[in-house]
C-alpha cells in the first residue's frame, strides 16, 4: 500500500523522518503462516511466561483486538500501556526501553529483585 496509508496506520505519531525511512524498508508478507493451523498446545507453549505492551493509538491493531482478541487468546504478565502508535519504536523509544526493562524484572526470579 501507499506510503500515505502506512504512516497513518503505523507511523503517525512518529517524526516525518522516521516515518519515511521505515516505509522505505515495508515490503509486502505472505498471508500463508497467518491463515496456518497452530499446533502449539496449551499445556507446553502455555507454560510460557509473556508480557504484552499495549499501544494505546495503534491504527493498525485498535485497543479492544490487543486486548480482547490477543490477550484473552495469550494471557500476559505483565500487561503495559503505552500512548503510543503501533510503532513505539520510533515514537517513543524511551517509553518502550523502560516497559522492556520493567518487564524483565518481572521476569527475574523473586531473590534477583531483592
Amino acid at each position: 500500500f501507499p506510503d500515505e496509508v502506512a504512516i497513518e496506520r503505523f507511523y503517525h505519531r512518529c517524526s516525518a523522518e522516521d516515518a519515511a525511512e521505515a516505509c522505505r524498508h515495508l515490503y509486502a508478507e505472505p498471508l500463508a503462516p497467518d491463515q496456518a493451523p497452530c499446533t502449539n498446545t496449551w499445556e507446553r507453549w502455555g507454560k510460557v511466561r509473556r508480557a504484552y505492551i499495549e499501544c494505546s493509538d495503534d491504527k493498525a491493531l485498535d485497543l479492544q483486538t490487543q486486548q480482547r482478541k490477543m490477550q484473552a487468546a495469550a494471557p500476559c504478565d505483565p500487561v503495559i500501556a503505552l500512548d503510543t502508535d503501533h510503532s513505539p519504536f520510533f515514537c517513543a523509544p524511551e517509553a518502550l526501553s523502560v516497559a522492556m526493562l520493567e518487564i524483565a524484572r518481572a521476569f527475574l526470579p523473586a531473590e534477583a529483585n531483592a
